[in-house]
């Protein structure tokens, strides 16, 4: 039961984004995805956006395409921005999923890099964690990534067909494969849902 709550989030977090970029743009052909291009006017790019929205209302968009994070108000209007392509601290590497905890901190999956970086919501550097592998706190592809009522982070990685859970600082806590059968067979320590969806686990 503890497992199917927390996977939910991530559905629910997904869900969320969804609506929220609809109703910023309208719904898009599956083929054709647009983000937030800089200075907050709308571009295209091959891989869609990731949405948050911080316990303030503010609105985060983590934009793959150009390798940077946007944050907007509620009606949209354009506030700020950071990041740039690259792997060091603030930079990103195709970010593809962000999320936002219960003390408005800012966390982004950056799938390049295979860490996830934690910021403040003026788009400070905190901390990051991550390296590239399989083993626990590392990640292959980080594709999706929210918070819980309780401001633990789940991740979900595409590489090693797991989630993971974190607290607010990066620390490890557990972690569980959604591969329903992975090659090789199971994987010791780790318990196992029934689906191999990346980024969602569901």
């Amino acid at each position: 039961m503890r497992l199917y709550k927390q996977l939910s989030f991530l559905l629910l977090s997904s869900i969320l984004s969804i609506a929220i970029f609809s109703s910023l743009n309208g719904m898009l052909p599956r083929s054709y995805a647009q983000t937030i291009s800089p200075g907050g006017e709308i571009g295209d790019t091959s891989v869609g956006p990731s949405i948050t929205l911080d316990r303030y209302g503010s609105i985060y968009v983590a934009d793959s395409g150009s390798h940077k994070i946007q944050k907007f108000n509620g009606a949209g209007k354009f506030l700020a921005g950071w990041g740039s392509n690259g792997t060091a601290n603030g930079q990103f590497t195709g970010p593809l999923s962000i999320t936002s905890d219960i003390f408005g901190s800012i966390y982004v999956a950056d799938s390049g890099s295979h860490k996830i970086q934690k910021f403040n919501g003026a788009g400070s550097f905190i901390s990051s964690w991550g390296s590239n592998g399989t083993a626990n706190g590392q990640f292959t592809g980080p594709l999706s990534i929210t918070s819980d009522p309780t401001g633990k982070i789940l991740v979900a990685d595409s590489g090693s067909h797991k989630i993971q859970q974190f607290n607010g600082a990066g620390k490890f806590l557990a972690g569980w494969v959604y591969m329903s059968k992975p090659p090789g067979g199971s994987r010791g320590g780790e318990s196992s849902s029934q689906s191999s969806i990346p980024g969602l686990g569901l």
